[in-house]
């Protein structure tokens, strides 16, 4: 479903930072990807005094699917998805404590 080569050897500074961008349509579909994953159903149902149920957070999707899929890579998603870069036009912030689907 994703189409990023997660044997690359591309090392995240071969590229610069203005180039470390995705298109709207890859992020789309690393959320939907991620959506569809059985660990983000364990995720919505954990609750603590920061985190309410059915909501999953980027600190969550960082820890239980981004660092484990680039665990053994060392370059970003970003890079994974566009190896040669995509330079960036615009800067869409978020907050890591957000659920995805508000982010979405």
């Amino acid at each position: 479903f994703l189409k990023f080569d997660s044997t690359s050897k591309l090392e995240q500074f071969d590229v610069p930072p203005e180039k470390w961008g995705i298109k709207w349509s890859q992020f789309k579909q690393l959320v939907t990807f991620l959506k569809n994953q059985p660990m983000y159903e364990k995720l919505a149902q954990e609750r603590n005094a920061f985190k309410k149920e059915d909501y999953v957070n980027l600190y969550q999707l960082n820890t239980h699917a981004i660092m484990p899929w680039t665990r053994d890579v060392p370059c970003s998603i970003a890079l994974l998805f566009n190896p040669e870069g995509l330079e960036v036009d615009l800067m869409i912030s978020h907050a890591w404590g957000e659920d995805l689907v508000e982010l979405q």
